[in-house]
């Protein structure tokens, strides 16, 4: 099942991403910003929580990520 993800960063843009992990997400960001490299999946493969993957894209990004929301449930 897919999750709805937004993901703000650079304090004033945000992008909405449909994926089935948080990794997932992850790797779509870094799609989204151009920064999906080799190197970066390596490093991503060594991350155990969710905080440390968005660390780590920051790291290896040229844009920061400032907060990731996970969309739950439709209000209306």
């Amino acid at each position: 099942m897919k999750m709805e993800y937004v993901i703000l960063y650079d304090d004033d843009c945000y992008k909405i991403i449909d994926a089935v992990s948080f990794k997932d997400c992850i790797l779509q960001v870094a799609d989204f910003f151009g920064d999906n490299t080799e190197l970066f999946g390596k490093a991503l493969n060594g991350c155990t929580t969710d905080s440390d993957m968005v660390r780590m894209l920051n790291h290896f990004s040229s844009y920061e990520v400032n907060a990731v929301y996970e969309l739950s449930r439709k209000v209306y």
